[in-house]
């Protein structure tokens, strides 16, 4: 997450998901834009050890994650590529 600050205090690009850099862009100034090539989707998985299973802790933040992560709308690659915002402060 720094990424976007240093990027936004200085004359650099940085790369980061885009559902990321909206929520960046939202604090600090930034020019969003979209990548000029496509790049291939991926999946957020989990992994953890059988011993934690039943941990009231462990399955409180992986329901956490399932629900951050279940609703997350993802713009198919690319799609943003011809829009860009700035945000002044």
């Amino acid at each position: 997450m720094c990424v976007g600050l240093v990027v936004a205090s200085a004359d650099l690009i940085g790369v980061m998901p885009s559902n990321l850099a909206v929520v960046v862009a939202g604090h600090v100034p930034l020019l969003l834009v979209g990548p000029p090539v496509q790049f291939p989707s991926f999946d957020i998985t989990m992994a953890w050890h059988y011993r934690f299973d039943p941990d009231p802790g462990n399955t409180w933040l992986r329901g956490d994650f399932v629900s951050l992560f279940d609703g997350l709308k993802v713009e198919p690659p690319g799609a943003r590529a011809a829009t860009s915002s700035r945000r002044r402060t």
